[in-house]
């Protein structure tokens, strides 16, 4: 993919930035500094595709982008041609020999104005009233000369001549003539010395006046001598601009080197508010201020946290304007909704922008979908921290409806199991097998949940099953007829810790329900059993049962 004209501007704005600054170069700073007339948005697309290319790259994740070696590589084959071919265009025009006044003095205009961007304006010297200095006739053709003029000044004039009759060869034998003043100007120094010798002559008067008419029969057949002013105005001219070329390369190739640069301290503005120095010139001096990046810190909004020069540094007076980065304050990520989606999706969604799924909880919801989200916090809008815990609520479906339980005691084992499951019940629940005297064996003794008690799909089912009467179980001695049994009563404590809600307690002596009693778990502790017997039964051992489980057994000393 080939560069557009755009993304080399881009490109080049990224390197001249990052040379000068040795900072990552954001879209903002290439929308502000440059003539580029572009969003940031669109600055940002153009460095993404930069990127992609390999011609820039970003340091780390907040970061703005630096050259690559690849950038570098472009930068240098290709956007600094144009600057070489001028300078190579000036030294070729300063060194190049001009023939002809005009071309050279167009030239000198432009240099001029080239390298001190500055209107520039030379005069050619003024040919209205010049005197000859040289002529020369040349043939061209049967009807036309060339007359090449010389004047003072050393200024060349030519100009083609149209004559009415055709010349022939011995017609065109023409010669140069000069023109000078040279040989009466010798003449005349000569007679003037001879003159300053004769001066005590008494012919001193004589000669004078015969060497004055004699030289001004002379001048008649001689021009006039040439004024030097013009000469001295044109060599001024040239030394006007040379004296520029000079003042030109002394300011920007040997200034730096040989003069010693005048250098200036750099407030430290770290840790001030950018809105309250901004104008401050007691404390900016000289500088002006420049707003750079606004990034997350944990500094106060609008303090400034960093800055390009650096604080307490000395620097050259071509550096007028610090760039300071800003604090936005600390980070913080704003929540999205999480409606309508699995509990799944949401945790991805959180992780995406930096938060975390805490432990969920879960709850019936009558029109929500089984794993999808009911409600979390903190709601959608707000502004947390990175790396803040979300608690969500997810829903279970509708919840089951209540129905009675059904009675299951005195069925026998197989018909109970059967009814469990009509009821779409667990089956799963605890069985336990008993001796009992009075329940023929296989019958249902008891169960829990209780019969008509509120229940719902998919409840544990517990059942306590006859093994009938116990052979080894002997019956106590009938009492003497003459006497009647003594009536004993005791008492017992069942505890209730881990149960909640109603709780059903059983006790079973020798096979036998003695005690069947419901319990409220939230309110007692433990339940108080109290179970009938007559003296001289001796301690017999009764089996607790708890919402149909055997829970352990108590013995009871009926005798003491």
């Amino acid at each position: 993919m080939e560069l557009d004209e755009r993304k080399k501007k881009i490109l080049q704005a990224v390197i001249r930035n990052y040379l000068e600054t040795g900072e990552p170069v954001g879209s903002r700073t290439i929308s502000k500094y440059t003539d580029l007339n572009l969003s940031s948005a669109t600055i940002r697309n153009e460095m993404a595709d930069l990127e992609e290319m390999g011609y820039i790259f970003q340091p780390h994740t907040s970061a703005g982008r630096i050259p690559s070696d690849k950038g570098y590589r472009l930068y240098v084959d290709a956007m600094m041609e144009e600057k070489e071919r001028e300078v190579v265009e000036m030294r070729d025009m300063l060194v190049e020999r001009q023939d002809k006044m005009e071309t050279l003095l167009k030239q000198m205009a432009r240099v001029l104005a080239q390298n001190t961007q500055y209107a520039t304006m030379i005069s050619a010297p003024q040919t209205k009233r010049s005197k000859l200095k040289f002529i020369q006739l040349s043939r061209v053709d049967a009807g036309q000369i060339l007359a090449v003029i010389v004047i003072q000044g050393n200024v060349i004039k030519n100009n083609i001549l149209s004559v009415e009759e055709e010349l022939d060869d011995d017609r065109t034998q023409i010669r140069p003539v000069p023109v000078s003043r040279q040989e009466p100007e010798r003449r005349y120094q000569e007679d003037y010395r001879r003159q300053e010798e004769r001066r005590s002559s008494r012919r001193y008067e004589e000669e004078r006046g015969r060497s004055r008419r004699r030289y001004d029969d002379e001048e008649e057949d001689y021009p006039r001598r040439n004024p030097v002013w013009p000469v001295f105005l044109a060599a001024a001219a040239v030394l006007l601009f040379v004296g520029l070329i000079v003042y030109f390369l002394w300011n920007t190739l040997f200034a730096g080197m040989l003069a010693p640069a005048k250098t200036y301290p750099v407030p430290d503005l770290t840790g001030k508010v950018y809105e309250e120095i901004k104008d401050d010139r007691e404390l900016l001096g000289r500088f002006t201020l420049v707003e750079g990046e606004t990034v997350a810190n944990d500094a106060e909004p609008g303090t400034i946290i960093d800055q390009d020069p650096k604080g307490k540094r000395e620097v050259g007076e071509s550096v007028t304007d610090i760039k300071v980065t800003i604090s936005a304050g600390p980070e913080v990520v704003e929540m999205i909704r999480l409606d309508d989606m699995d509990y799944q999706t949401a945790t991805q969604r959180l992780k995406d922008i930096g938060l975390k799924a805490g432990v969920p909880s879960y709850e019936n919801h009558e029109t929500i979908e089984q794993g999808f989200v009911i409600s979390y916090t903190p709601l959608a809008g707000v502004a947390v921290p990175p790396g803040t815990e979300v608690q969500i609520v997810v829903s279970k479906g509708p919840a089951d409806k209540p129905f009675p339980m059904p009675k299951l005691v005195d069925m026998d084992e197989e018909l109970a199991n059967i009814t469990i499951g009509q009821h779409n019940l667990d089956p799963n629940g605890k069985r336990d097998y008993i001796h009992d005297p009075e329940v023929p064996e296989g019958k249902v003794i008891s169960q829990y949940p209780l019969a008509d008690t509120e229940v719902t799909e998919g409840t544990a089912v517990n059942l306590v099953i006859s093994k009938g009467p116990d052979p080894s179980t002997q019956q106590p001695p009938d009492p003497p007829e003459n006497q009647d049994p003594i009536p004993v009563t005791k008492s017992f404590t069942v505890p209730l810790d881990g149960y909640e809600g109603e709780v059903n307690v059983r006790v079973l002596m020798d096979g036998a329900q003695i005690w069947n009693q419901n319990y409220d778990a939230t309110m007692d502790t433990a339940a108080e059993v109290h179970i009938q017997g007559t003296r001289g039964m001796g301690t017999k051992e009764v089996t607790i049962f708890i919402n149909g489980v055997a829970r352990g057994t108590e013995s009871v000393n009926f005798d003491g």
